[in-house]
This record gives structure tokens, sequence and C-alpha cells, in this order.
């Protein structure tokens, strides 16, 4: 059974219909850890509704966050990135599918491919996300796409190496061509490198902030932190 609560002026429980707690007050969305990142900054509004009753709006009304640069400078940035982690992915994919190399086919290896295909996918999610971000970010907007390309671009490189570096021990184990099989690995730890420069140049970028004009309507507001 969900307890019901009254919650003074959040107008997450509305005062005359009190919801369950920890749930909105429009669609009962749980006010989970995702649920403030995400709406890190907004303003609800609980506004009267013409045949009765109230829903929420939400506003963006702390700072929003620019790039402190030209734009054709932001353009050409995203363009480096892009191509910095397509050369980086596909030449590490290449590497590892080439034959004629027991290392690639090794279970120990495959340890450090299946982690770096995950932070590829994760490092992919991050750039599609960067690519598409407006001028004026919010702050969760500022959070997913520049913190999450640094993070996921390191960890995609770390991955890469680690890769090798089994790559390395798997050629010293007793590896039938083991000058062969070390250059592998060494070569495959290179691939890293262009994304530890996506991870640099984007560290940086200037940001700064700008002042929200946004006009709220009427109505009880609550601020999310």
């Amino acid at each position: 059974m969900l307890l019901q609560k009254k919650v003074g002026n959040d107008i997450y429980g509305v005062r005359s219909n009190p919801f369950a707690a920890n749930s909105t007050a429009d669609f009962h969305l749980k006010r989970n850890r995702r649920y403030h990142q995400y709406f890190h900054g907004y303003t609800e509004v609980r506004v009267p509704r013409p045949k009765g009753g109230f829903r929420i709006q939400r506003f963006y009304t702390q700072d929003w966050y620019v790039r402190q640069l030209p734009a054709a400078r932001v353009r050409q940035a995203k363009a480096s990135y892009l191509l910095l982690s397509l050369a980086g992915c596909m030449a590490y994919c290449r590497l590892v599918c080439l034959p004629g190399f027991s290392g690639n086919c090794a279970p120990l290896v495959a340890v450090g491919e299946i982690a770096a295909v995950v932070c590829m996918v994760l490092l992919a999610a991050a750039l599609v996300g960067y690519l598409f971000t407006p001028e004026k970010m919010t702050w969760w907007e500022r959070y997913s796409c520049s913190r999450r390309l640094c993070r996921f671009s390191m960890a995609t490189a770390i991955a890469f190496a680690v890769t090798g570096a089994l790559m390395a021990i798997h050629a010293l184990g007793g590896a039938a061509y083991p000058f062969r099989e070390l250059g592998l690995g060494m070569a495959v730890a290179i691939t890293g490198l262009p994304l530890l420069a996506v991870n640099r140049l984007e560290r940086k970028i200037p940001y700064g902030r700008e002042k929200n004009r946004t006009i709220l309507p009427e109505g009880d507001r609550f601020e999310i932190q």
C-alpha cells in the first residue's frame, strides 16, 4: 500500500488531493536520482486547467551553459571528435579481426575485446549526443554531452590498451610467433591515442554561463535541485 502525504509548499504533493510519496503530481513519476539529474535547474509550476484541476509545467530557469568559442570553432571541434573517434575505433576493429594471429582468438584477449565493444557503444551514444547539442545547454545537456564524452573516450582508450596488454601477455606466454603477436598487441594499444586526443581537446574547451530570462506563468513553484 502506497503511503499518502502532503508536502507543504512542494508541488510534488497537491494539497487538496495528495499523491503517493516520492511521486510527481502530474503523472506519478518517481523522484529518483535520475529524475533530479535530468530536470536539474528546472522549475515546476502548478498551473490551473481551464476545466478544473491542475497540471505541472516545467521550465528551465537556471543559467544556460554555452561554449565560449565562435560557432565555426564549435563545428570544427565536433567534426574533429567524430573523425578521431572513427579513426581509433575502426583501426582497433581492423586489427583485432586480422586473420593469422592466435592472440585475436585467445580467451584471455576476448575479455578485453568485450570490454572495448561495450565502451565503444557508450562512446558512440555520448558522441551522438554531443554532436546534436544546442548552442545554449541546460545543466543536464552540459553534463551528458561534455562529461560523458570525456569519460567514455578515456574508458575506450583504456579498454584498447588493456586489449593490447592482454595480447602481449598471450604472446609471451607461449605463442608460436611471439614477436609478431607482441607487435599486434602494441598496435592495438596505440589505437587508443585518437580517443585520448578527444578527451584532451574537450577538456580544454571553455564553458561559460548565460543569464536565463525565462518568464514563468503564475502558480505554485518548485525548483528542482
